[in-house]
């Protein structure tokens, strides 16, 4: 019997430390790690408008050894990771993919963007990267109004979303600290049992070397220190399996919240892009109404141009007949200050000869 009450606490000994050891033994149960090998880890988007989100994707593979599994993916910013990728193992061979998106609302010129994949490969962070070449509107159009009004509208919704963000890692910090005095606390009571058996078997010693009444009064001691340590040790056991109960209440909650929170940034990136999208939509039809309105008057200041030279053609044509007109009287009149002087002269002549006569 006493035998049997030493190999359960050694029995539950050895589970305790198996449990705090999991991880460990997780890894080493898979020698090889994975390889992820992208198809192609540079994306060179070309030359782009400021104000345009586009949307790139990255394949790759698993050509390791053993399965691969993504933690999480983490951009630098103006880029957004678009949900996706296969969130269980990725098996041998497999291909698999994920979304980056990236805005170009608050830059200018070339740039360029890395995203880390967080993976249980051996170098446990894989990097990939994103080139553009954003070209910057005109200060005084439209469409540089329309962007100053996004950006405002994302560096609101950044802050909010960094609020966010801090009061999830207040909960986590004080989940964290809480789930490490639980820890201690398990530790020191793992301690004691060690020190416990390690009386036991003192206790056990002096048995086989000594049998009388007196030592077998402090043997029924110890085996009511025994049964008392067994129920330490049961008691320890539900209070491990409470912790382990709410360990995985509060990852499920966490993973609940971070998935609301990806869509809900999904949600707003999408509605952004929605608005942005309609923004262009109405400067290009202000840009069509422009251009038509300018063709227009245009067209009126040719027409204005035609008329004018018209008109003016037409008084030149009416001076010119004027001039004629007046060129035509002068020579009449020219002709009958002639004849009327020669009228006179011939009148004077014909006075002269009536005198002579």
């Amino acid at each position: 019997m006493k035998k049997f009450r030493i190999a359960v606490l050694l029995l539950l000994v050895l589970q305790t430390t198996r449990f705090f050891s999991q991880e460990k033994d997780t890894k080493e149960s898979h020698p090889l790690p994975p390889i992820i090998t992208f198809q192609n880890s540079i994306h060179d988007l070309g030359q782009i408008e400021q104000g345009e989100m586009i949307i790139t994707t990255y394949s790759f593979t698993n050509t390791g050894k053993s399965p691969l599994i993504i933690s999480s993916i983490e951009p630098e910013e103006d880029c957004t990771i678009l949900s996706g990728w296969k969130k269980t193992p990725i098996n041998i061979g497999e291909v698999n993919e994920f979304n980056v998106v990236f805005n170009s609302i608050n830059v200018t010129n070339k740039q360029k963007r890395k995203i880390f994949v967080y993976c249980n490969t051996k170098e446990e962070k894989e990097t990939v990267q994103l080139l553009v070449d954003v070209k910057p509107v005109n200060a005084s159009s439209p469409e540089a109004k329309a962007i100053e009004s996004i950006k405002l509208e994302n560096n609101a919704y950044k802050n909010e979303l960094d609020l966010m963000d801090q009061a999830v890692e207040h909960l986590y910090t004080r989940e964290k600290d809480e789930e490490r005095i639980r820890i201690k606390k398990y530790t020191i009571l793992k301690e004691q049992i060690a020190v416990q058996k390690l009386e036991e078997e003192n206790v056990k010693k002096r048995i086989h070397e000594n049998v009388s009444k007196k030592k077998t009064d402090r043997i029924r001691k110890k085996e009511n220190r025994i049964d008392e340590n067994e129920k330490k040790m049961a008691l320890a056991k539900k209070e491990r399996e409470e912790i382990q109960r709410l360990n995985a209440e509060n990852r499920r909650k966490k993973e609940a919240e971070i998935k609301a929170r990806l869509e809900k940034k999904q949600i707003l990136a999408a509605a952004i892009q929605e608005r942005a999208k309609a923004r262009k939509l109405e400067v290009e039809e202000r840009r069509l109404k422009l251009s038509e309105i300018n063709k227009n008057v245009e067209e009126q200041v040719e027409l204005e141009k035609a008329k004018k030279l018209k008109v003016e053609k037409q008084e030149k044509i009416r001076l010119q007949k004027e001039a004629e007109r007046l060129a035509k009287i002068e020579a009449e009149r020219k002709k009958e200050t002639e004849r009327l002087a020669k009228l006179e002269a011939e009148k004077q002549e014909k006075i002269r000869l009536q005198k002579e006569a």
